[in-house]
């Protein structure tokens, strides 16, 4: 306002009995969380109020996909998919984009991380 006030905003948050977010809403949006019976996030869907349409809020759904050993494995959303790739000791070898390049992760024997490249593209080298 016009009394030097600062605008509010207010997020409310459900829970279930044993403290998982199921959703959060606000002015603009609703969000729902959705999880199986491993405890892991499904996914996360928004949902605008008529506020949040008028500020060009979308309706909108990630959705998140696990291995047999509980490790993400893909991430959908509106803008693309991203792809997990792991090491037998679970480390992440390979993220690949929704434009189809690869983050790739490079480990000294130890398991510490060695470098990281983009479809070879050196980002960054540690040294132990």
């Amino acid at each position: 306002g016009d009394k030097g006030e600062q605008p509010r905003r207010s997020t409310f948050l459900e829970r279930d009995p044993i403290g998982r977010l199921l959703a959060k809403l606000n002015d603009d949006a609703r969000q729902d969380y959705e999880y199986d019976d491993g405890d892991r996030l499904l996914s996360i869907q928004r949902k605008q109020t008529d506020t949040g349409r008028k500020l060009g809020v979308t309706a909108e759904k990630l959705e998140f996909t696990y291995d047999l050993l509980g490790r993400l494995v893909k991430e959908t959303t509106p803008q693309g998919t991203l792809a997990y790739d792991y090491d037998p000791l679970s480390n992440l070898t390979t993220l690949t984009l929704p434009t189809g390049q690869h983050l790739n992760h490079l480990y000294y024997g130890s398991g510490h991380l060695h470098q990281l490249n983009l479809d070879g593209q050196l980002i960054s080298d540690m040294e132990r």
